[in-house]
């Protein structure tokens, strides 16, 4: 490969696969990234292992590590034509990762001395803390845009300058030192509990998932999908839904989800006859909801499950009836708009062919089961799990002629993917440890949820719309997990003060803040949806939002019923009537939406459908029985008024 660079090399992570980005560097700095990713690799393979060393020292080698991996691999845009330049600033970034590794080893190597010493800055520490928060601002500016890097400058400022504002938002003034303290020297900041979940937890659950992949577990999981729903009416787009959902359990990315299933999906459901627009708002709901399927859920469960000191076991176990009911009613508007628009099943030839591949690579997923199976049943540490799973599914990938052939070419490659998935992670949970150690040092945290239940007038409703809307907001510009962090230390007090469980609370912030990724202006897993489909991405935002209109109501019903997430006293009465409540809710969203349920709904029984929906959400048994009455007579009072007609429904076609 040759080593000269186009004229502007800097990419951010989600924009395109690494096997592309990989061609867009020079050579010294593939070798280079490698060269670190491999010992980067090792070092997380032996905390999952042995839990060694301490909190704070993997955390700060994590971060360190990190960092010097980000600006080996993100330089700097520069004219192609300044050499001289692009030079300058390549030994720039050298000594940046020289220096990213080395602040790491000195916290290493004083680590008992700053935990016992609390609050005690000398000039070093704090010159090397200035430089390293600097540090964490450019390297997130990279590889995750202006965004976030934006709100921890806002949260440095409001350190510095907020004791020059009026009333509750200011406070009393913070020296340097103190910063340095909270941000750099101690587990209030960079170091944070955020952080301590990506080290215990996100990387090695990565490496996990790309090993997986590699061993040919996707193609399994599609076959599965293929043979098991193509055969039915609206096949090519049932085939998406359940593929995206089991694809999710590997990835935990809405938008790995839809650049991996859709050019397979997508293509299939328009040769079936669905319109590209709706191809690609379904395949982008779908998608969407991978980051929910447990176990791996992306890189916040894992989050969730450190702020709540719960294992993570209880973590997905809770997680899974949300997640069903999501697909169930995406499964739902793709069966109804197939029925609709007669869409066909999949061709037999091709039911026929994934049939074949699943017959040959069904044991390719087992490592999927074993890690649930080692979580959920035998109660092993999470870390450790996904240790042994990972191991499993090598031993399956060496069962291929073409990792045998090139183990050493296999292992580098696992190293530098995982490496690469790991670095857009490690810069959202040092930032967003910025902004939490603002709040957490300055205490207006605190102060703004009492402001929002006195706003919400203690209507519990009224803050969860508050709470979707900032969730929405912020999850526009921002990746998942530092939107799921700022707003859960913002809100969460809050919800949990009118009543909701932390656990509900916690998955009621992190679903909105997914479903950002679904909504305009920036819908990114849309974009990338309408792309393959090659269709305006504005006009398909609008058209996956109505698709997934039912998401939007899923969290909220979680948060009113907590028994859906399991939380509370568990009743089995009280959690079969909860869960026929929701699904209640869910058609009513569904077929006010789709136009369609059991035959064409007219325009009058469309927004009856509305009614049941709103009462659902009122928490009455008696109201979700009446909510129920609704619907069913809404659908009967229809097929006698008028005559199926099964292509005459009033959907976008």
């Amino acid at each position: 490969m040759s080593s000269a660079e186009p004229d502007v090399v800097e990419t951010r992570a989600d924009d395109v696969p690494a096997e592309a980005v990989a061609r867009e560097r020079p050579r010294w700095r593939q070798v280079a990234f490698v060269a670190l990713a491999v010992p980067y690799t090792l070092f997380h393979l032996w905390i999952a292992y042995k839990g060694w060393p301490a909190p704070f020292q993997r955390r700060a080698l994590h971060i360190g590590g990190g960092f010097a991996l980000l600006f080996l691999w993100f330089p700097i845009a520069v004219d192609g034509r300044r050499r001289a330049l692009r030079t300058a600033l390549d030994v720039l970034d050298v000594c940046i990762a020289v220096f990213a590794v080395a602040q790491a080893v000195h916290l290493f190597q004083s680590a008992s001395r700053l935990l016992t010493k609390t609050g005690l800055v000398d000039r070093t520490d704090a010159i090397l803390g200035v430089v390293t928060v600097l540090i964490v601002l450019e390297g997130t500016r990279r590889v995750l845009g202006w965004g976030l890097t934006i709100l921890g400058g806002l949260a440095l400022a409001y350190i510095f300058l907020g004791h020059y504002l009026p009333g509750a938002v200011g406070h009393g003034g913070y020296s340097l030192n103190r910063a340095v303290s909270t941000m750099y020297l101690g587990t209030d900041g960079i170091f944070g509990t955020p952080t301590g979940a990506s080290v215990d937890y996100v990387f090695i659950f990565l490496f996990f998932a790309v090993v997986l992949e590699r061993a040919g577990a996707s193609a399994a999981l599609s076959s599965f999908a293929t043979a098991a729903f193509g055969r039915f009416r609206g096949g090519p787009a049932k085939v998406a839904v359940v593929g995206s959902s089991l694809y999710g359990t590997i990835s935990g990315s809405s938008v790995a989800n839809a650049a991996s299933i859709g050019p397979f999906s997508i293509p299939m459901m328009i040769r079936s006859g669905i319109r590209p627009r709706v191809a690609a708002s379904i395949e982008s709901v779908a998608s969407v909801g991978g980051q929910f399927v447990p176990p791996v859920m992306g890189a916040t469960a894992f989050i969730i499950a450190e702020l709540l000191a719960k294992p993570y076991g209880e973590i997905i176990a809770a997680a899974a009836i949300p997640a069903a009911i999501y697909y169930v009613a995406t499964f739902l508007y793709v069966h109804s708009y197939a029925r609709a628009q007669g869409i066909p099943p999949i061709g037999t030839d091709e039911i026929r062919t994934a049939r074949h591949t699943l017959a040959q690579n069904w044991f390719r997923v087992t490592p999927l089961l074993v890690l649930i199976l080692l979580v959920a049943v035998l109660k092993l540490p999470a870390g450790l799990s996904a240790l042994y799973a990972a191991g499993l599914t090598i031993v399956l990938a060496l069962t291929l002629p073409e990792v045998r052939r090139h183990v050493l070419r296999f292992g580098l490659a696992v190293c530098r993917a995982t490496s690469l998935l790991t670095l857009p992670v490690v810069a959202a949970v040092a930032t967003a440890g910025i902004v939490v150690g603002a709040l957490s040092l300055t205490g207006i945290g605190d102060r703004l949820a009492s402001l929002l239940v006195a706003v919400s007038g203690g209507n519990l409703l009224v803050l969860l719309i508050i709470t979707m809307v900032a969730a929405l907001i912020l999850g526009a510009g921002l990746p998942t997990v530092p939107t799921y962090i700022m707003l859960v230390v913002l809100l969460a007090p809050a919800l949990i003060e009118l009543g909701v469980p932390p656990l509900a609370a916690h998955f009621f912030i992190f679903y909105y803040g997914v479903l950002a990724d679904l909504t305009p202006p920036t819908a990114v897993t849309v974009v990338v949806s309408a792309g393959i489909a090659g269709e305006n991405p504005w006009k398909t935002m609008l058209t996956a939002t109505r698709v997934g209109m039912f998401a939007y109501i899923v969290p909220l019903l979680f948060a009113l019923y907590p028994t859906l997430v399991l939380q509370g006293p568990f009743s089995l009465a009280e959690t079969g009537l909860t869960v026929l409540s929701t699904v209640v809710g869910v058609v009513a969203t569904v077929a006010a939406t789709q136009g369609w349920l059991l035959g064409r709904l007219p325009t009058w029984a469309r927004v009856t459908m509305i009614a049941p929906v709103v009462l659902v959400l009122l928490r009455s048994v008696i109201l979700s029985a009446v909510a129920g009455v609704i619907v069913v007579a809404v659908v009967l009072l229809s097929r006698r008024r008028r005559p199926v007609d099964v292509h005459a429904a009033t959907v976008e076609r």
